[in-house]
């Protein structure tokens, strides 16, 4: 009786970290952060003292498995989990395999981190705008025909998505905001990625043109192998 109730028992425990798994999995399509409370509630069915097991169990799986890293992140007042690339993409983000809407919603994305890298990690609101305007890519008083409601994608979505932060500069009125690199950029995307992508627009053969922005890449780059 108690060999039968104590293979059950593993049984079920197994079965939370499969469902943890594949509910991580389904939520990762939109890049939404994923609330303990939702994995709790949907994954093991509102049994929260199997979540410490669930998660390191699922966090090995996506690792071992799948090639990604399920990181903890402060989101808002309340800690999220993200699933990012266990190695950070050394092509940056147009190597993986999107829609024709996800693409060019990627291209937006990599332009625009290129932006704020290239400008010292922080861009001012009104900067970016006059940059996507002389681009063609901001229109006024019309979605573009391809990147759709661009104010709303770096405002919004490349925001809760943790690619982009948008903070508002203390002491304005009226407010404004600055761009920054959200916590998912910095886990997935290569800084030199990114010199490579904007020497490649500039015609110029060597990445170590960009002296400040060079050195902050080898700089990201040993934190990264002392984190490995």
């Amino acid at each position: 009786m108690s060999s039968q109730g104590s293979e059950g028992s593993q049984e079920s425990t197994q079965d939370y970290v499969n469902d943890t798994v594949l509910y991580i999995l389904s939520q990762d399509h939109n890049k939404y952060p994923i609330k303990r409370q939702d994995i709790v509630k949907y994954a093991l069915k509102n049994n929260g003292k199997n979540f410490k097991h669930a998660m390191e169990e699922a966090t090995n799986i996506l690792k071992q498995v799948f090639g990604m890293n399920l990181i903890e992140v402060e989101h808002g007042s309340t800690k999220h989990h993200i699933l990012v690339n266990g190695i950070k993409n050394p092509g940056g983000l147009m190597e993986f395999k999107w829609s024709n809407e996800e693409e060019a919603h990627q291209i937006l994305l990599m332009i625009v981190l290129s932006f704020i890298f290239m400008t010292g990690g922080v861009a001012k609101e009104e900067s970016v705008w006059t940059f996507l305007t002389k681009l063609g890519i901001l229109w006024t008083n019309k979605p573009h025909e391809l990147f759709g409601d661009v104010r709303k994608l770096l405002t919004q979505e490349f925001v809760r998505q943790l690619y982009i932060e948008y903070i508002r500069i203390p002491d304005t009125d009226p407010p404004k905001y600055d761009f920054r690199w959200g916590q998912r950029a910095e886990k997935e995307v290569s800084r030199r990625a990114i010199l490579e992508f904007v020497s490649m627009i500039h015609g110029k053969s060597a990445i170590n043109t960009w002296t400040p922005q060079y050195q902050e890449m080898l700089n990201a780059e040993e934190k990264d192998r002392e984190t490995d």
